[in-house]
């Protein structure tokens, strides 16, 4: 076989990668969006208490006090990171904005969909790293088909849940990470992998161990 047709078929086959991993996600979204759509309140875990305090993050730009509703949940917003409720209270005033009607159910949704959002990131970072890591053509695919076929991502991924942020945010983080070990540019990646690992700590403290861990 000449270089040109090795070309050829070489960029082919990257097509169809492409295609299949196109066909993964569009089933993911498909499945999680049915998930968000259908799924009654309160079964996913803690997406009562992560509504809530989103809705008391919409009333204000900054961090809000605690208040009698936030009690009940056994939640403090102090004890908590507020990346994830600050981000959700943004996207509950813009719903706001436009629709000025909205029901709490409406919210939800709206919430629900953007964890999709998340989790379509997550995979496809989680496809860019298995491409860092695994040489051969199309099996960096066998872990996004793996991971998007994992039943408790998949229904986390319909529910309003700061885990769908953090995966993708401790994705991203992995994903630079390696491709600064990869000798790949070196001062791009690094501050990308910096930027990740903070952000994700600013969602979720359980970050902090895996962010410790990458320092060192």
């Amino acid at each position: 076989m000449s270089k040109s047709e090795t070309a050829v078929s070489k960029s082919n086959s990257r097509k169809a990668q492409k295609v299949v991993l196109a066909c993964i996600l569009l089933a993911f979204a498909i499945a999680s969006i049915y998930v968000a759509l259908n799924l009654a309140e309160g079964i996913v875990p803690d997406e009562k208490a992560h509504f809530i305090f989103s809705k008391v993050y919409a009333t204000t730009w900054g961090i809000p006090p605690d208040s009698p509703e936030t009690y009940s949940q056994g939640w403090y917003i102090a004890h908590n990171p507020f990346l994830y409720h600050w981000i959700n209270g943004r996207i509950i005033n813009l719903v706001q904005v436009i629709s000025p009607t909205t029901s709490d159910w409406d919210l939800l949704i709206v919430l629900r969909l953007t964890s999709v959002f998340y989790s379509l990131g997550t995979l496809y970072f989680c496809y860019l790293l298995a491409k860092e890591l695994i040489r051969k053509p199309w099996w960096p695919l066998l872990p996004v088909f793996l991971l998007a076929n994992t039943l408790m991502f998949t229904f986390l991924s319909g529910g309003v849940n700061y885990d769908n942020l953090v995966n993708l945010l401790c994705m991203a983080g992995l994903y630079f990470l390696v491709r600064v070990f990869t000798g790949k540019d070196f001062i791009t990646n690094s501050l990308a992998w910096l930027v990740f690992m903070c952000i994700g700590c600013l969602a979720k403290y359980t970050v902090l161990p895996l962010a410790l861990f990458s320092f060192i």
